[in-house]
Formats: structure tokens, C-alpha cells, sequence
């Protein structure tokens, strides 16, 4: 069972030319929106988070003058002091932290620090012609952060709250499947899962007609591990599941479209042996395309690269 008790939100106080501002970008919004949903279900406590991400130089040159640190780090506190006050005013536990370096790797370094259950930041909108919203932040948080990682995108207009699952029937896709149903249980969602298979390969030495059997075996299989889950979950109407062949990052792409999802959950492994990454080519590929929300589950296993030291 994963928990959600202790969620921190990457909070970007970032506008233009910047440093801070009050006017948070509308994924910011959806993220925090987001966190206050899930703290207020799970009474939860939140910590927003910010990094001011400039170089050494910059850094020493506001820590060393009283009046920019007043400015930046004081604004930036200010901004956070006030959201933290709002969401304490909905009876939910809340602290805030600024700090200086890397986004990611401060995100990843506070949740080794406090333990965090949950992180979930917004996207960016980098391109409108390619749809690519995750950015670098997100992206290297669902690379190498230990626990789930979940990157917002505002909702478009019009669009349904759709779930879509990718199981691929190892222990981590049973995590996501059990997210992914109880976010669409709480919110009354449609959910979709689906589960990828290997086309079958063609065996000069066995009959095609064996093959096709063993295909439909396994198909068979698959749709009753995910409807044992799906038995302990009280959906607004029965998930949708799929079993196809073909190649995952298109099969889920496919979905997405083709069902106006608005979250997609999937599953996380170490790639090749090296610590803290994520799911190979196909997450590769599919992630930085895709216009929906994305949260990420990881295995018990899972070890980030990024250390307090």
C-alpha cells in the first residue's frame, strides 16, 4: 500500500527575467490544487518548496548583501508564508522551505530529508506544435526521485478527468494500478488500463495455430491479474482494459489521445543496472510528447543517485 502522508510541492516562483513572483504559472496552481486534494483525503501534511536556481556567484552576492537577500529570499518566503496561511486555513498541516541550487536535485535531497511520500510539481509548456510540458525539472524528478513523482498539467477545457493505467504486471505496475483506481475512485472517474504484450513471434517449428493459442493465453492472463485488483475498488463504472500488442510508448500515446486522458499512471525500474533511472526507451520517447499529467510510481528497490552529502 502506498502512503501519502508526508507530500512535498516543487513550487516554481520563477517569471520571466524573475527570480520570484506572486503570479504562479497555471501547472504550479494544478500542483498545489492537486496536493490539497490528496492531504485533505489522507490528512496529510504539505511542504512547499522552493530552489532558487542561480550560480555560486549569484548566490554569494545575495547572501552577502542584506538588501537582495531582503529582496529575493524575503519575497520568496513571503510568497510561500502566504500560501502556506491558505491552506492551514483548511485545517491541513503545512510548513514551507527556500533554498538555493538545482530544482530537482533540492527537490530530491529535501524528500530524503523529511521522507516524503509524495512529490508533485507542474509541468512546462516548452512547445505548443510538440506538446512537450514536462521540462527538466519533472523530467530528471521522474528519472531519479525515490518516491512517486507526480507532474501536473492545468486540465483543457472541456476535457474529462480520464485515468489511464499502464500495467505491465510486475509488482510496480500493481502499485500504479492500485494508485491510479483510487484516484479514479475517489474522483469518479472513467479509468482505463492497459497492458502491452510482445507480438508474437513466428516459429517455422510450431503450427501458427499453437501460437495463437499461447497468445490468447497470455492475453487472458493478463486481463485476469488486472481484474483481481480491480475487484477491491468501487469505480463510478467498470475500467476499461485493454491487452494489445504492439509498441508501448505508441500504445499508450495512442490511448491518451484517443480517450482525452488527463493522468497517466505508470510504473518506474532501474534501467541497465544503473541506479535511479527510469524506464528505458519507452518512457524516453513517450513522456516528453504527451500533454497530460504523468504520476509516476517506483519499485521498493528503487535507489536515486543524488545523496545529502
Amino acid at each position: 500500500m502506498i502512503k501519502m502522508k508526508n507530500i512535498l510541492v516543487g513550487v516554481d516562483l520563477a517569471a520571466g527575467d524573475r527570480l520570484v513572483s506572486n503570479e504562479l504559472a497555471p501547472s504550479t496552481v494544478e500542483a498545489i490544487e492537486r496536493a490539497l486534494w490528496i492531504a485533505k483525503l489522507n490528512s496529510a501534511r504539505l511542504q512547499l518548496f522552493f530552489s532558487l536556481d542561480i550560480g555560486a556567484r549569484a548566490q554569494q552576492s545575495i547572501q552577502a548583501d542584506a538588501n537582495a537577500s531582503s529582496t529575493v529570499l524575503g519575497e520568496a518566503e513571503r510568497v510561500l508564508g502566504g500560501l502556506v496561511d491558505r491552506v492551514k486555513e483548511q485545517g491541513i498541516e503545512a510548513s514551507y522551505r527556500v533554498t538555493f541550487g538545482k530544482s530537482w536535485i533540492e527537490i530530491i535531497r529535501q524528500v530524503l530529508r523529511e521522507d516524503s511520500d509524495l512529490v508533485i510539481v507542474g509541468g512546462n509548456q516548452r512547445s505548443v506544435l510538440e506538446r512537450l510540458f514536462i521540462g527538466s525539472t519533472g523530467m530528471n524528478l521522474l528519472r531519479s526521485c525515490p518516491c512517486p513523482v507526480w507532474v501536473t498539467h492545468p486540465p483543457r477545457a472541456n476535457s474529462h478527468e480520464a485515468i489511464l493505467v499502464g500495467h505491465d504486471l510486475t509488482e510496480v505496475g500493481d502499485l500504479a494500478l492500485e494508485l491510479g483506481a483510487k484516484i479514479a475512485e475517489l474522483h469518479q472517474a472513467p479509468l482505463h488500463v492497459v497492458h502491452v504484450v510482445e507480438a508474437v513471434q513466428v516459429n517455422a517449428a510450431k503450427p501458427l495455430d499453437a501460437l495463437a493459442a499461447a497468445g490468447e493465453e497470455t492475453r487472458q492472463a493478463a486481463r485476469a491479474h488486472i481484474a483481481s485488483q480491480l475487484e477491491q475498488f468501487k469505480l463510478a463504472k467498470p475500467a476499461e482494459v485493454q491487452v494489445v500488442e504492439g509498441s508501448p510508448d505508441e500504445v499508450l500515446r495512442d490511448q491518451i489521445e484517443q480517450h482525452d486522458i488527463a493522468l497517466l499512471v505508470m510504473g518506474t525500474l532501474a534501467r541497465g543496472g544503473i541506479e535511479g533511472l527510469l524506464i528505458g526507451n519507452t518512457a524516453e520517447r513517450l513522456l516528453p510528447k504527451i500533454s497530460c499529467s504523468v504520476l509516476a510510481v517506483k519499485p521498493a528497490n528503487f535507489q536515486t543517485p543524488i545523496t545529502l552529502d
